[in-house]
């Protein structure tokens, strides 16, 4: 029996002529990119408001600021240049002077304090909330002008690590040792005589009593108080809830 080129197979079903149809599709797509929605009209209109406030304080973003954060070599030009600039002892010193310049203003250090919103700070001399105490009233009012006191040279008015007639080591390691407790020299706070932990032997040497480990008598810088120190201070720990 002869069958013609053209004629279906007599072997092929109907199944096979679904199977041809079919079309097998391999996903080779790769993973896609995670997306997130667009924020609310509300939260974008609070964004752009900060981010204008944010430029009319600061002037951040700038076209010159945004062509430079847009090139990453640019950008890590400007940050080396910048802590090269900042480790100079003219640039900290710049830095103290427009700081303190901005703090002795008032309103300043009410717009900082209402920044800081929910942090807690003490003045070490008075004890108050608010201030710090470079910044105290009751120091201000009492000494016409805060000053330092240099313990390299004795000078008012700076420290020592900003003193200009720093002395060489011999005459630092020379130089008396200053007492803060009774204010005598020759001798400093921890070997102190008149103090109740220390007593003089036999041989006239200085020695420490030992009666327990911390046994020193503390003294408050927040309530100006004996026997505790500020952290566990009662009356600091009560106005902190």
């Amino acid at each position: 029996m002869l069958f013609s080129p053209l004629c279906s197979s007599p072997l092929k079903v109907k199944e096979d002529d679904e199977v041809d149809r079919l079309e097998i599709k391999i996903d080779t797509s790769k993973r896609p990119r995670r997306t997130y929605p667009s924020p609310s009209r509300e939260v974008a209109m609070k964004i752009s408001r900060s981010l204008r406030s944010l430029n009319a304080k600061t002037g951040l973003f700038t076209k010159h600021m945004k062509i430079i954060h847009q090139d990453a070599k640019l950008h890590a030009q400007r940050v080396a240049a910048i802590k090269r600039t900042k480790g100079t002892a003219a640039a900290r010193n710049q830095a103290s002077e427009k700081q303190k310049a901005f703090f002795r203003d008032p309103e300043n250090r009410l717009k900082r304090s209402i920044a800081m919103k929910g942090v807690k700070f003490y003045c070490s001399k008075c004890g108050e909330e608010g201030h710090r105490s470079f910044y105290c009233p009751t120091v201000r009012k009492n000494s016409a002008k805060v000053q330092f006191r240099c313990r390299l040279c004795g000078g008012k008015g700076h420290n020592s690590r900003t003193c200009g007639n720093p002395k060489s080591e011999n005459e630092h390691q020379q130089q008396p040792r200053h007492c803060s407790q009774c204010g005598e020299k020759g001798h400093n706070r921890r070997n102190c005589p008149g103090s109740p932990e220390v007593e003089v032997g036999a041989s006239g040497h200085i020695t420490k009593k030992v009666n327990r480990h911390n046994s020193g008598v503390y003294s408050c810088s927040f309530c100006k108080e004996k026997g505790h120190n500020r952290r566990t201070c009662p009356k600091r720990n009560a106005s902190l809830g």
